[in-house]
């Protein structure tokens, strides 16, 4: 399986899949042109994820804005992995969020409401933020 490496964009995050360690890293600003387009490789490689031999995949988000299309892509994405954990395979969330961003936080509080994938939460202070 090919690795993914999309560098991020004013309005894109940095995406990375490497199959190898079995991760995944979405990091910075999601508002997208066309969501559909962006998210589609990733959408594939989950999807690839879920029929391999692969036994754990851990998923790391640090966005600082996400608009409602790239909300229900994400969601899309997480539903997949949620498939994942039910075929079997080990599958955990680390979701991270600036100090005192409530917006992200709600967001990622949100997915973990709704699936059955176990979600961490990591509060970045200001220096530690890429953003």
């Amino acid at each position: 399986m090919n690795a993914i490496s999309i560098q991020a964009t004013e309005s894109t995050p940095t995406i990375k899949c490497d199959f190898e360690n079995e991760l995944i890293e979405i990091l910075g600003r999601s508002i997208p042109e066309n969501a559909t387009e962006f998210y589609s490789p990733l959408i594939e490689w989950v999807t690839d994820f879920g029929n391999s031999e692969k036994q754990n995949l851990k998923i790391i988000f640090f966005l600082d804005y996400l608009n409602s299309i790239s909300f229900k892509m994400i969601f899309e994405i997480l539903l997949l992995t949620e498939k994942i954990k039910q075929d079997g395979k080990n599958v955990s969330i680390l979701w991270k969020y600036d100090e005192g961003d409530e917006q992200i936080l709600d967001e990622g509080s949100y997915f973990s409401s709704k699936l059955d994938i176990p979600f961490s939460f990591e509060e970045v202070p200001e220096e530690g933020s890429p953003f």
